[in-house]
């Protein structure tokens, strides 16, 4: 990506599919998580990219877009703290 940014980061609190190998051990992680945060990282001079922390029943990892695909794409009410508080 450019310094102009064309795509958003996707959404705190989004369920993701993750589909990647692990750095450690070399297996292939296929679960899904909740994001927990994201972070613009530079990679080159030029070149940005967003890099997520995602919470999944292995603990929190960070991945790179490319190993995580969204699967609720459909807004919701929950995840919010102030729909807890008017309940």
């Amino acid at each position: 990506m450019s310094k102009e940014l064309k795509q958003r980061p996707l959404d705190i609190g989004g369920c993701v599919e993750i589909l990647a190998v692990s750095a450690g051990t070399g297996k292939i992680i296929n679960e899904y998580g909740i994001i927990l945060s994201h972070q613009l990282v530079e990679m080159e001079d030029d070149l940005y990219e967003f890099l997520y922390t995602v919470h999944s029943s292995s603990g929190i990892e960070d991945y790179w877009p490319y190993e995580i695909k969204i699967v609720n794409t459909e807004k919701t009410d929950y995840n919010n703290i102030e729909t807890h508080t008017q309940r």
